[in-house]
């Protein structure tokens, strides 16, 4: 679902900016923050599960991806 929200986004980027496509995309952009709150809460939940050294860990290596993808 996310990946759909996110080609729209970027559809509407390239749309002319009229007050409905801006419109859209602030619903849009919230959305997206909603669900990335809600993943950040599901990696709290598998910390608890695996530890959070562990968790740590994997958002490093994560941190050091999203440094490659700016």
């Amino acid at each position: 679902m996310n990946s759909d929200i996110i080609k729209l986004y970027k559809q509407l980027e390239r749309m002319e900016q009229t007050k409905e496509v801006v419109q859209l995309s602030n619903q849009l952009r919230e959305t997206l923050y909603q669900n990335l709150r809600s993943h950040f809460q599901e990696f709290i939940n598998i910390g608890h599960a695996i530890g959070f050294n562990e968790l740590q860990e994997e958002m490093k290596k994560a941190m050091d991806l999203l440094e490659i993808q700016k």
